[in-house]
């Protein structure tokens, strides 16, 4: 299966708000361990955007057991991969 075929899959089988839940989730658990990986360029954008927020949410102490608070805020806010202060991740 190539590349775009993944993505194609990927993206129609699970919904946004799986995408970002799945990359939260990711991102705290990662941040935990100290490992975490950039997300700049990465092929999932909803995916890549939950799991700076849960790395963020991670670095500042909050509770990291869900992602709904996340997901509610990520439209309302600027954090996402672009912004200067993110490129340490």
């Amino acid at each position: 299966m190539s590349k775009v075929d993944y993505d194609a899959e990927h993206k129609a089988f699970w919904t946004p708000r799986v995408r970002f839940n799945s990359g939260y989730h990711d991102g705290a658990a990662e941040a935990s361990w100290g490992k975490v990986r950039p997300m700049r360029g990465h092929f999932d954008k909803i995916y890549a955007q939950g799991y700076e927020f849960g790395v963020e949410d991670f670095h500042e102490g909050k509770d990291t057991s869900s992602s709904d608070d996340a997901w509610k805020s990520r439209a309302s806010t600027k954090r996402a991969s672009w912004m200067p202060h993110r490129k340490a991740l």
